[in-house]
């Protein structure tokens, strides 16, 4: 498989069998959280909480599909409307395609649903103080501002900013009218909800409304979609899926209603429960890191280390990076730039092992990394930090080959004298009749290093060069 530049980007899942491709082995929690949300005879908003990097929308979408035969499911991701200047007309206008294609034949539901969208449209006019004449463009944009013609059934620009112009001067965001307003709009969104059992698709309540990349959008974009969901999706026989990194939404809060509050409490007027996505283990992250990136590769072990038989590149990189202990958004550092570095090996020995440790080390040794590449300390030194910073940690056997294999490159790549060393003692191992497994294994790793030594050495360069990237 070839390795080429692209950014980090989400598989999409195959519509026949969606968790096909599924290594953090959640389709069990897609199941359980339906068969709980399925059963909820009041509206409910639900936060599946976890970092971003994690796999939320790789999730969202295998979940989607797999009730798309039993239940309707919509997806709307927020970061890519957030260009738009009001949130609430990106979402119904997405929510209206797509509920529209639940019955392609039917027109009852097509109609009541447009009559929704209709509505939505009146509302957000009389709630939005900006629609003044001078502003009508800034408030809706261009595409808003064709989507409020057509709701307001007027044919030019200027008839939509006198009749804003004067919703303005007469105060028409009054309480009582605007109350009234989305009670008609809640009522329509119930009945359009009914309607769906009966088309052709036969599927059965609750309405299931996945959003996801909120936590990405711009505070103000974000903030008022989650404001308008709960204030005008308060309907039975509607489910809200948010997908967010809990942490990050509530700087966004922060950045909008001031540092003082509890973005805790004030994300709990909002979502009725939350649900903490399990961390995935080193190995599974490993696997998904690398599908992203497209390095899912089986490389044999004399392509890039000897003496670790039998494990695959994401299985070395996740035994890498438990021993340094990353955390997940290090390991996603970790990963990209390895893959940098890989796109330059054309032709050259990659000694894998090698060159996770010493990305690691940059990421976690870094003041100490530094001093290596000024020239203060030798790179046997940095190995002796990197010793005492993992530690004598109890690991299944081929971690433990790991750790003893890169100490080697460490040790032979210094200086001249060194390679005089690493020959001689490769020149002693293969003079021996008989050896143990253990002896074996060495001198198989030091033969490729000897054999390879300027590749080796460029790893070094590779290395602090892929430093650089953010």
């Amino acid at each position: 498989m070839e390795i080429l530049l692209q950014k980090i980007h989400e598989s999409e899942p195959n519509k026949d069998n969606p968790w096909e491709d599924d290594v953090l082995g959640r389709d069990v929690i897609a199941e359980f959280l339906t068969n709980m949300l399925s059963s909820a005879n009041t509206p409910f908003v639900i936060n599946l909480n976890s970092p971003w990097g994690t796999g939320k929308t790789f999730f969202l979408k295998r979940w989607m599909l797999s009730i798309q035969d039993t239940h309707p499911s919509l997806l709307f991701n927020a970061w890519e409307t957030d260009y738009s200047e009001v949130p609430f007309i990106a979402f119904i206008s997405e929510i209206q395609a797509q509920l529209s294609n639940l019955d392609k034949e039917g027109k009852e539901l097509k109609g009541k649903v447009q009559e929704w969208v209709e509505k939505g449209g009146r509302i957000l006019l009389k709630g939005i103080p900006l629609l003044i004449k001078g502003g009508v463009r800034y408030a809706l944009g261009e595409a808003g501002l064709e989507e409020a013609k057509d709701l307001l059934d007027t044919k030019t620009e200027n008839d939509i900013a006198d009749y804003a112009g004067k919703l303005a001067q007469k105060s028409v965001d009054d309480h009582i009218t605007k109350r009234q307003s989305i009670e008609e709009f809640k009522k329509l969104m119930e009945e359009a909800v009914a309607l769906i059992p009966q088309t052709e698709a036969k599927l059965n309540p609750p309405l299931f409304i996945f959003i996801d990349e909120l936590d990405r959008c711009r505070p103000t974009y974000a903030i008022e979609l989650l404001e308008n969901i709960k204030h005008l999706f308060s309907v039975p026989g509607v489910i809200f899926v948010l997908a967010t990194d809990s942490d990050q939404l509530g700087h966004s809060i922060r950045s909008v209603y001031g540092q003082g509050i509890d973005a805790g409490a004030y994300l709990r007027r909002f979502i009725d429960q939350t649900y903490q996505l399990p961390e995935p283990s080193y190995e599974q992250f490993a696997e998904l890191l690398f599908g992203k990136l497209n390095m899912k590769l089986i490389w044999a072990d004399d392509k890039f280390v000897k003496g670790i038989p039998k494990m695959t590149a994401p299985g070395i990189f996740a035994g890498c990076s438990r021993m340094f202990r990353l955390s997940l958004r290090e390991q996603e550092q970790c990963a990209s730039k390895l893959r940098a570095i890989l796109l330059n090996f054309k032709g050259r020995t990659i000694h894998f092992v090698f060159l996770c440790y010493l990305l690691m080390a940059q990421i976690k040794l870094n003041d100490q990394y530094q001093q290596l590449n000024k020239g203060l300390i030798p790179l046997r030194d940095i190995w002796n930090i990197i010793a005492k910073h993992i530690g004598q940690i109890k690991e299944p056997v081929s971690i433990s080959t790991i750790s003893r294999s890169a100490s080697y490159y460490f040790k032979y790549l210094n200086d001249e004298k060194e390679l005089n060393n690493l020959r001689q003692r490769v020149s002693e191992l293969n003079s021996m009749q008989e050896m143990s497994d253990e002896l074996n294994q060495e001198f198989g790793l030091l033969w490729e290093i000897s054999k390879t030594y300027d590749d080796c050495k460029k790893h070094i360069e590779f290395a602090e060069m892929a430093a650089q990237l953010g």
